[in-house]
């Protein structure tokens, strides 16, 4: 009897052991396979952010890039426009210059057209021709060295007979004239007359050539 209690004391112990070896490793299986999971949820969680954080940051760097393009377009249309501006203003300038050159000239050579015909043709008889030789507009004073050129030139076109010199319209812009307050001179009145001064000396300079050149014409 005491080896048959013995034998059911062992197999009962083994099938206990056994009872907690299969516990124990079902356990362990268990806390590996929530390990695995863990792990793995993880892994995917930590791919998924890294994954979503890429794609922020490619749609900064390419919302970057389209504000990037927009504000070069707007420079470049910018530039294109201040171009077009400074061709237009040049261009401008350009046809108000050569205007401006070319009715100067017309009108340089419609006077001088006017004076020849009226040097050959005799044009109105016996008509004198004064020619305005000092500006009343500037308040710069002409030499006389200078009034007598312009006689001579003129001279070339109109009979020395037909010549006269004179001031190239009145000297009424001169009224206007800002005078210092305590009593200095009338600057716009010296100057009118120092610019007829001028013309009388570089017109009596200019007779004095053509006299000469006339004699000296005759006695050849």
């Amino acid at each position: 009897m005491a080896v048959v209690f013995r034998a059911v004391v062992f197999l009962a112990g083994a099938f206990l052991a056994g009872v907690f070896l299969a516990a124990v490793l079902v356990v362990v299986v268990f806390l590996a396979a929530v390990f695995f999971a863990a792990v793995v949820v993880l892994a995917a969680v930590f791919f998924a952010g890294a994954f979503l954080a890429a794609a922020l940051v490619a749609g900064a760097f390419l919302a970057a890039a389209l504000v990037a393009g927009a504000f070069l377009a707007a420079a470049l249309v910018a530039g294109a426009f201040l171009a077009a501006v400074f061709v237009a203003v040049v261009f401008f300038a350009a046809a108000v210059l050569a205007g401006a050159a070319f009715l100067a000239g017309a009108a340089f050579f419609a006077v001088l057209l006017a004076l020849a015909m009226v040097s050959q043709l005799g044009i109105f008889g016996a008509l004198v021709c004064f020619i305005g030789v000092t500006n009343p507009l500037n308040p710069r004073i002409e030499t006389a060295e200078e009034v007598r050129d312009d006689l001579l030139l003129a001279a070339k076109y109109i009979p020395v007979d037909r010549l006269g010199s004179t001031d190239d319209c009145g000297f009424s812009p001169f009224s206007i004239d800002v005078k210092p307050k305590h009593g200095s001179p009338d600057f716009a009145r010296d100057v009118a007359f120092q610019k007829i001064t001028s013309r009388v000396k570089g017109t009596q300079m200019a007779s004095e050539q053509l006299l000469g050149e006339s004699a000296a014409a005759k006695a050849n």
